[in-house]
């Protein structure tokens, strides 16, 4: 497999509710904000719970008290992530056109936790950052309340409030292989019920469920991506099902290792370490024996970077593979590109610590020091005297 963590000769492994009853609609308005309540929270249930007995306007008032306090937190690492959401608002121009949305099968996949609640996203295919959209005004009016309480329950976990803009501007700045575009937009107008159809099948991928490919929905990949005169190998896939089926799966696979590698980097630069990412991506966090995790190098280079989570993630811009042409030719590997950047700083890591495994114990305790200040002001904003006489 290409989604593996990359491996070095020095590195030697040394790491270490009370919920309220929604309504459907507050419910679904959280699946849309990514709400989690997944493993690695750090809020108590006693916080949970009295947040949970807040009205509406109480919850948004305690939201914008606690952002207000956090920006007062003058950390590196936070002024960067701040630095990111200014840039987001300000990048609001699309590079690229939709594609008409395509009914595809009526079934609703379970949806996997998101790692930090989501207000804003960033769209591959398009290159923009946009607001989470709501349809309706009771939508609306939930999605407003279900983000509210979310801000309040990622702050008591320690994420600096914002965090969802600035990852998706790093998405954003990781994103720079337009070759792409069209079919990431291809994966995001075809829909599998609730799901794009990227969605579907990089939830899918490696279990025994299978998402079903229309003869219509490959109709328009082969009339979409196929050139009609490209030799022998194109006509095949032009002239044959299953080929046309086995061309879109590679597609699929060349852009997800594209699409998932820059998912993991952005969300190991914004979330604390005891923050899991989601169950999609977890292969780029999972321990391995004499090698450090994905997440753990992003997390060694950026601390070589003084916290400056753009430089790292313009370094990877910058040193990126091609995606392969036409893209179910090849497989794409960003692991080489990678490798070389944190042998870079290693250097500079050994030198600062004394070793890599010294340098990633500093990185994430600072880290988590941090994210702990996010949590001590959430929770002090939760129980002060203002807050419980609010009405």
């Amino acid at each position: 497999m290409l989604d593996h963590p990359v491996p070095h000769p020095t590195a030697a492994r040394t790491c270490r509710l009370c919920r309220s009853r929604l309504c459907r609609t507050l419910t679904l308005a959280a699946l849309a904000l990514g709400v989690s309540a997944g493993p690695g929270a750090a809020q108590s249930p006693e916080d949970i719970a009295a947040l949970a007995r807040k009205r509406p306007p109480q919850q948004a008032a305690l939201a914008a008290r606690i952002a207000e306090r956090a920006a007062g937190l003058s950390i590196p690492w936070f002024d960067s992530l701040r630095s990111r959401q200014r840039d987001a608002a300000a990048n609001r121009e699309p590079r690229a056109d939709r594609l008409a949305v395509r009914a595809a099968k009526k079934t609703r996949g379970v949806p996997d936790a998101a790692a930090l609640p989501t207000t804003a996203r960033y769209v591959f295919g398009v290159g923009v950052v946009e607001p989470i959209p709501s349809l309706s005004k009771a939508s609306k009016d939930a999605l407003a309340l279900a983000a509210n309480r979310a801000a309040v329950e990622s702050a008591l976990a320690g994420i600096l409030p914002g965090s969802d803009h600035a990852l998706a501007d790093l998405l954003r700045r990781l994103d720079t292989d337009t070759s792409a575009d069209r079919f990431a937009a291809f994966l995001e107008a075809w829909r599998n019920g609730d799901e794009s159809f990227y969605q579907a099948l990089d939830r899918t991928a490696g279990t025994a469920e299978s998402v079903f490919f229309y003869d219509a929905m490959l109709s328009d990949f082969v009339n979409q991506f196929v050139p009609k005169h490209g030799g022998e190998a194109t006509s095949k896939v032009r002239g044959d099902l299953q080929t046309a089926h086995d061309a879109l799966h590679d597609a699929f696979l060349a852009y997800r290792q594209y699409r998932a590698f820059r998912e993991a980097v952005a969300l190991s630069l914004v979330l604390p370490p005891d923050r899991p990412l989601p169950a999609r991506l977890r292969r780029y966090e999972e321990p391995v024996a004499g090698a450090y995790s994905l997440r753990e190098q992003v997390q060694m280079v950026l601390a070589v970077e003084e916290f400056d989570v753009a430089k790292v993630s313009d370094a990877i811009g910058r040193s990126a593979p091609a995606l392969p042409q036409p893209l179910w030719s090849a497989s794409y590997d960003p692991f080489p590109a990678w490798t070389a950047i944190f042998d870079a700083h290693m250097p500079r890591m050994i030198e600062a610590a004394g070793n890599t495994d010294a340098h990633l114990a500093r990185t994430r305790a600072r880290m988590q020091e941090w994210a702990q200040q996010v949590a001590e002001i959430a929770h002090a904003a939760l129980l002060a005297p203002k807050a419980r006489a609010e009405r």
